[in-house]
């Protein structure tokens, strides 16, 4: 297939910015290109999220001219080649070529100054077209025929990337629901994954998680997530095995669309591996969970799944101090997870979802003020705080400071030891 003409780049609002830093590189005697996912998205009429350029200048060298020209920079992945160039209001990945190099029988990645070579190391064809400051497109490994196809191909055997990195076996099926888009997964690659979800097993959380979430939340995320439990993948990553049929009716189209990315993808995951405490705690440990992210994933445990509506607003209250009062988005979230909830089985409760819609952050009515009521006392008061804390939230918040008062007098009285 005939590549297209020369994209007219002047037309992007990024334009001015890459020209200029375009400017210091060839200064310098460095080329630098667009590669990767802003050269797909163009070629899709898409508007690119991120612009990433590569360069045959290395780091060192990279530092060097952006320091002489007084450019702002930050080496935030240099260590992998990596700076981030900031240019009239927008920030530009800036990496050095790469090319592997074999010494003996290990294969060992340098820089490099060859832009097919780097190319080699892309995953799938069409994220290993780059595009000059002038738009003209570079194909190595016929990347625009297979985008123009809606076909996902990898630059060289299925197996060898695989092998390399098993990540891209998440990668492939999260490019196959990529938004606006729909492309075509070879049948011959699904097989392959079957046979090499294993590997899985070897790659760190962190990074299994980055495409997890991203795929669940995908408008289309049923697709990739059927092949997930085909291939076992739900299971080898730690999500144990999920049944095909939860899949299809958690994952539903477009079932959430005033929630962010990040607390979709926490809820979705919560829905999929609720059940199992002792999972659930492994995978926010292994996965890197933050607080907000457990939190969330948290609040489909059995007091949601049942609707018992005292232990919904306990589960919410201790939430919310743990998130350091983050009462209001948190209620937001497991409002909408009641309504995703009812909504699948049929069954929500009007009367308990507005009982709980009308719920308030109750005010704690034990502080450190009030130990003076209990003269005696002398044990450590933050002890003594998270103790009635806890006898509270387990009254429902209907304990009184009275109550908390005689609690306290109760644990302050001297025990009689058995002779």
């Amino acid at each position: 297939m005939d590549l297209p003409q020369n994209v007219e780049l002047s037309l992007y609002e990024w334009y001015n910015a890459f020209r200029k830093i375009y400017t210091v590189f060839q200064y310098a005697g460095h080329d630098i290109r667009i590669v990767g996912g802003a050269v797909r998205d163009i070629l899709l009429n898409m508007k690119p999220h991120d612009i990433d350029l590569c360069t045959t200048a290395n780091p060192d060298e990279m530092v060097n001219l952006l320091e002489e020209a007084d450019v702002i920079f930050r080496p935030t992945g240099i260590q992998h080649g990596t700076v981030s160039v900031h240019k009239k209001g927008i920030w530009f990945e800036v990496t050095s070529l790469r090319e592997d190099v074999m010494e003996g029988e290990d294969k060992k990645c340098l820089y490099g100054k060859s832009f097919e070579e780097d190319a080699k190391r892309r995953d799938l064809t069409m994220n290993s077209l780059s595009m000059d400051i002038h738009g003209k497109i570079y194909d190595y490994f016929n990347g625009y025929r297979d985008l123009m196809a809606r076909d996902l191909r990898f630059t060289d055997s299925p197996r060898t990337r695989v092998v390399e990195d098993p990540l891209r076996i998440l990668r492939y099926l999260r490019f196959s629901v990529k938004e606006n888009t729909v492309f075509e997964m070879c049948d011959d690659y699904i097989d392959l994954f079957k046979d090499m979800a294993h590997l899985l097993a070897r790659v760190s959380g962190p990074r299994i998680w980055s495409e997890v979430s991203r795929i669940l939340v995908s408008r289309k995320a049923r697709r990739a997530c059927e092949h997930m439990v085909t291939c076992d993948i739900f299971d080898v990553i730690g999500m144990g095995q999920i049944p095909a049929s939860v899949c299809d009716s958690i994952l539903f189209e477009h079932h959430l669309d005033n929630v962010s990315s990040e607390i979709r993808a926490a809820m979705l995951f919560g829905l999929l591996v609720r059940g199992d405490e002792e999972r659930i705690d492994g995978l926010y440990e292994k996965w890197k969970f933050s607080n907000k992210t457990k939190a969330i994933a948290g609040c489909y445990g059995d007091a949601f799944h049942n609707y018992d509506l005292p232990d919904m607003k306990k589960e919410l209250y201790r939430s919310a101090v743990n998130l350091q009062d983050k009462f209001m988005e948190l209620k937001l979230i497991r409002l909408q997870y009641l309504k995703f909830d009812g909504r699948i089985r049929g069954r929500m409760n009007e009367k308990k979802l507005g009982e709980f819609v009308e719920f308030q952050l109750p005010e704690f009515p034990f502080t450190k003020v009030d130990f003076r009521l209990v003269p005696s006392f002398k044990s450590k008061q933050k002890l003594a705080l998270d103790k009635l804390r806890s006898y509270w939230v387990e009254s429902c918040f209907t304990m009184t400071k009275d109550d908390l008062v005689e609690v306290l007098k109760e644990d302050d009285r001297p025990r009689v030891k058995s002779s």
